[in-house]
């Protein structure tokens, strides 16, 4: 046996609990992706109204991100 009581070779984490833990982490990762997908369009669009864009862009874009963020938490 090892030090720890369990024999040699053994972690003691089952495939399934390190399944679980990736897919977790996987599923934060998509969460990250479409709040910098979000971000990334709402910075444009207030790159594209300083350099005299017009407001309808905004206007639009806010409207694309809260359906989309409706849709998302459904």
């Amino acid at each position: 046996m090892g030090g720890m009581g369990r024999p040699p070779g053994k972690t003691g984490l089952s495939f399934d609990v390190i399944l679980n833990r990736l897919q977790g982490e996987v599923q934060k990762s998509r969460e990250t992706g479409a709040e910098l997908m979000g971000l990334t369009g709402a910075m444009g669009d207030v790159g594209d109204i300083l350099s005299g864009g017009g407001v309808s862009i905004l206007l639009f874009s806010l409207a694309v991100f809260f359906f989309t963020d409706v849709f998302l938490a459904c």
